[in-house]
């Protein structure tokens, strides 16, 4: 903040004085939301849970302290629970939750804090816990003379706690 001054008094205001040499720098909380969080890795049992550290503009002017990272548990968004960040404080940009439920969807989000205090929420992220289907086994190929097809047949994977289109 840069400053000019005057005075008043009876007679009327003084010119204005000429700007102020040194400056002060407003602190505020976090003033944005991290981006959304994505995952770099999921299975039927884990989801690893990615963020990217808070952009200069959006820090309140002041060094990020931690990011709080909270979830879901499968309830679609009712109820937050804390993961990470709240206490004690962290700093990393990764977290893995074990001891997900196949086929369980799950919402993430986190935020940022500084000595000011805690900043707004990311966007939620929202991630199935799956894996990719097994592979293929017991493929069979028979010829239909009478028609000229070919019938094939095979037994389904496991379909990795989620639908194979």
């Amino acid at each position: 903040v840069l400053a000019k001054v005057q005075a008043y008094n009876v007679k009327g205001w003084s010119v204005l004085s000429a700007a102020s040499t040194t400056y002060a720098t407003l602190e505020t909380e976090p003033t944005g939301a991290p981006a959304t969080p994505t995952t770099s890795s999921k299975s039927e049992t884990q989801i690893v849970v990615d963020w990217t550290n808070l952009a200069a503009g959006d820090t309140g002017g002041s060094t990020i302290l931690s990011y709080h990272l909270e979830y879901d548990d499968g309830t679609t968004g009712t109820t937050w629970t804390s993961l990470v960040g709240y206490t004690p404080l962290l700093l990393s940009n990764q977290y893995t939750l074990t001891g997900v439920t196949a086929g369980t969807t799950y919402m993430f989000r986190v935020q940022a804090k500084n000595i000011h205090g805690w900043g707004p929420t990311s966007t939620e992220l929202s991630v199935k816990a799956s894996d990719a289907p097994d592979y293929m086994v017991a493929l069979t190929v028979e010829d239909d003379f009478t028609t000229g097809s070919i019938k094939i047949s095979w037994t389904p994977p496991h379909d990795g706690s989620d639908t194979i289109t």
